[in-house]
């Protein structure tokens, strides 16, 4: 008759072990680890573009978005219509990078295509880097 307690109880046993049997000696580098991302203080301060940044625009070439700065992990848009200045930063995305601002604007790219939305509302999918 199997005793599930008896299973129960051996399980983090098990795991203990083959953690230990794992572990190298104190001094002796770990397997190496490549880092996803590189954390504020090693990716440096935040580019400043100003008025001469990076532009998306739409379908008709018109331009639509300039990229104001961008850093370790955030970005800063102007809207050229309105001058709206958007301040994201970045969250997890399935696809690309995806930032967020703090009134639920978004701003998503993925290779030179981006768009722009709100909250579940999306406003501009048709951005597009443009090359200088």
């Amino acid at each position: 008759m199997r005793h599930p307690t008896l299973a129960f109880l051996m399980a983090p046993l098990l795991t203990c072990a083959l953690a230990a049997c794992s572990s190298t000696a104190p001094g002796t580098p770990g397997p190496a680890h490549t880092p996803t991302s590189a954390s504020a203080e090693e990716a440096g301060p935040p580019t400043s573009y100003g008025d001469t940044g990076p532009v998306y625009a739409d379908a008709q070439g018109r331009a639509v978005l300039r990229v104001l700065s961008e850093g370790p992990e955030q970005i800063t848009v102007k809207e050229l219509a309105n001058g709206r200045i958007h301040y994201f930063k970045q969250v997890p995305a399935a696809s690309g990078v995806r930032y967020q601002a703090a009134d639920g604007t978004f701003f998503w790219t993925k290779g030179r295509n981006a768009m722009l939305g709100r909250g579940e509302k999306i406003l501009r999918d048709d951005l597009t880097l443009r090359t200088r």
